[in-house]
């Protein structure tokens, strides 16, 4: 027996499913339908807050001067959920490449508030058409998607005005002056620089709150020190150039470097990267700017650095956001010491990509963020190549001048020594004025000292890095039981009767010393002995660092042995770095061992020597380096830990360590059947 054909429909919850549980934040809620105007071909939008005392009576207007619509264009595209109307014609009248392809977009409204009231129209059209939607009516039980309707009528309008506007009342969220500002502060960079040819004026205006942004020109990219451009032609080839600028009086050589880089064949498409470096460390860089430019600067970065990606001139949440370092600039400055990467607040970047051109780079379906696919890491790789060419560029360049600068002081002091000579005066004055220059010249080397020491520092701080976030993961559980035993005893009427009470003291006393030796261990990194050099009982530590981690190899089982035979285990150097080739070789070694059986788990120190150097052995029982490895684990961000564990930076800093002391570290064929470390500390007079 045929029945009648069924088909789907849609319960009236359909409207909150896609509004407030698909759209996470009333701030992407309102670029949602800010990306609306852009595909309308407006040239101008605002977004203008009311937020009376009276909280009920708060609202949300979004406006636009677009191409708008009429009754026909308003039944056939806005009430169709979906529509495909952008897939069908994806570019607009005045060129530009749709973004909101989805349909989806008007749920956004929902998100922000209970009632809309949507007033459109067509240019030179005689009549608006008004509509108002009351999101609540879709909360009805038993009511279907379709079966609710919404008051409308067309209005006598003049010629004027054309476009789009949407008042939203009952908001679902408070709108605070820091809300308010935060959204103004992302409109500000919603489009790329107008360099790139976007013409889209997009206003905040909150009266109460006195708030009035625009995405218009930034003063700041007429202030950078340096320019970086750089574009993959979608075949092997980036070509990137850099510019440098001379201000305020501050002069220095024309820079116009223009180089090439193969990377291969790469799924992302064509990519064009841009970047401008606003100088704000410390150091001779410092001194681009005059002060109180620099303050001014250093605060306007708060909200504008960071590297962004723009698809078709409209910007993807979240790259970039405050606080979003997604290209790890920050993490590379501090970790890999030779070369000079910038920091993520001393850089606003952009990379812009297209529908058309990049077509494997896609959106998630929640409207926020790039799926992760081989396009995505592909456009990644660009972008880290790009950002290891600036780094590179600007590590030479502090090499070249810190020569130039050397040399002339040398010259400098030459000139000055000849002329005190040619001096009528008494050898005994003569005598004092040299001891005069003699004073300058050492202090302007104690600042390119001090400059040093400051990188130094930097090294230092990566290995307390590496030692807090390993370390991080076992002190968690510790201080969860601590505070599991404590719960225990305080809720115990009669401890004095409980046989196990001074069991479980002794428990919380065991790991109070487990968590101290741990805090010791960190807080030692910061004392300024650490930071000079001084004679060092090498052996001693060896035990301090071993001591200090045995909680952890207690965990894991593992064994350890330091073996001595040195006549003399002094040495020259700053404790700290020793203790950060220690340290860093021990987690490298932790990490491999935990895989081992608990039976088979060693590690081994041996200390010994020759007439010229002494030796450090280093060895675990581990699963060792493959031969074609070898060379490689000493490379910067190399790793062949799983799941993002390792940074590729231990190693790395064992040897640039060994290197500064004129030493080496090598692999050497394994003793315990793991991996076994030689170093080699060159003996001085």
């Amino acid at each position: 027996m045929r029945i009648e054909p069924l088909s789907f429909r849609f319960s009236g919850k359909i409207a909150r499913l896609l509004g407030r549980e698909s759209v996470s934040s009333p701030i992407v809620a309102l670029f949602e339908l800010i990306k609306n105007s852009y595909d309308a071909d407006a040239k101008n939008a605002k977004v203008i807050f009311s937020v009376p005392e009276n909280c009920e009576e708060a609202s949300i207007e979004i406006s636009d001067d677009g191409i708008g619509m009429n009754i026909e264009d308003f039944k056939q595209k806005w009430m169709v959920v979906g529509t495909d109307d952008k897939e069908n014609r994806p570019v607009s009248d005045k060129g530009r490449r749709k973004i909101g392809e989805k349909g989806l977009g008007r749920f956004s409204i929902e998100r922000l508030g209970r009632v809309s009231e949507i007033t459109t129209k067509k240019d030179k059209e005689p009549e608006d058409l008004f509509i108002r939607i009351n999101w609540e009516d879709f909360e009805i039980p038993g009511t279907t998607f379709d079966k609710v309707t919404h008051e409308a009528k067309l209005n006598a309008a003049s010629n004027e005005w054309h476009g789009f506007r949407i008042i939203i009342k009952g908001l679902r969220d408070k709108w605070t002056k820091k809300m308010i500002q935060d959204f103004a502060d992302e409109v500000s960079i919603l489009t790329p620089p107008k360099q790139v040819g976007t013409d889209f004026v997009m206003s905040v205006i909150c009266k109460e709150y006195m708030i009035h942004e625009e995405n218009l020109d930034n003063y700041l990219f007429d202030e950078y020190k340096y320019v970086f451009y750089s574009e993959y032609d979608g075949e092997s080839k980036i070509k990137y150039s850099i510019k440098g600028k001379s201000r305020y009086g501050i002069t220095e050589d024309d820079i116009n470097i223009n180089s090439v880089i193969d990377i291969g064949k790469r799924s992302c498409g064509k990519l064009n990267f841009m970047l401008y470096f606003y100088p704000l460390g410390s150091g001779q860089e410092e001194r681009f700017y005059p002060e109180q430019m620099r303050q001014q600067i250093s605060g306007d970065l708060k909200s504008a650095s960071g590297i962004k990606i723009y698809r078709d001139g409209f910007r993807v949440k979240p790259y970039g956001d405050t606080g979003n370092d997604w290209l790890e600039l920050s993490h590379k400055r501090l970790h890999i010491r030779n070369i000079k990467y910038p920091d993520n607040n001393q850089v606003i970047g952009y990379v812009q990509i297209t529908r058309d051109t990049n077509q494997l780079i896609t959106d998630t379906t929640t409207r926020e963020g790039l799926i992760r696919n081989s396009s995505y890491y592909d456009m990644v790789f660009f972008l880290e190549r790009s950002l290891w060419a600036f780094a590179t560029f600007r590590n030479s360049l502090e090499k070249k001048e810190k020569s130039k600068f050397t040399k002339r002081l040398k010259e400098k002091e030459k000139e000055i020594n000849t002329a005190v000579e040619k001096l009528n005066i008494s050898p005994d004055k003569k005598t004092d004025i040299k001891g005069i220059i003699q004073t300058l010249v050492n202090d302007a080397k104690e600042e390119i000292s001090s400059e040093k020491e400051q990188k130094d520092l930097y090294r230092n701080l990566a290995t307390i890095g590496v030692t807090a976030g390993y370390s991080s993961h076992e002190i968690r559980p510790l201080i969860g039981r601590m505070r599991t035993q404590l719960d225990f005893l305080y809720k115990d009427k009669d401890l004095s009767k409980d046989p196990n009470y001074m069991k479980r003291l002794d428990n919380i006393k065991e790991m109070l010393d487990k968590n101290e030796l741990f805090i010791d261990l960190v807080i030692g990194y910061i004392k300024k002995d650490k930071r000079q050099t001084r004679i060092v009982d090498l052996l001693v530590v060896a035990e301090y660092i071993f001591t200090h981690f045995s909680f952890i190899l207690e965990k894991f089982g593992i064994e350890h042995r330091i073996v001595n035979e040195l006549r003399d285990s002094n040495y020259k150097m700053f404790r700290i770095d020793f203790e950060s080739i220690l340290i860093n070789m021990l987690l490298n070694s932790v990490y491999f061992l935990k895989y081992k059986d608990a039976s088979q788990r060693k590690i081994d120190v041996e200390f010994n020597e020759n007439e010229k150097s002494i030796f450090v052995r280093f060895h675990d029982s581990g699963p060792g380096v493959p031969p074609e490895n070898q060379d490689k684990i000493f490379e910067p961000l190399f790793t062949t830990k799983e799941n993002e564990e390792g940074t590729g930076l231990g190693l790395t800093i064992v040897k640039e360590l060994m290197e500064y002391y004129g030493g080496s570290v090598s692999v050497e064929p394994p003793k315990l059947g793991g991996l076994s470390l030689l170093l080699v500390f060159p003996k001085r007079s």
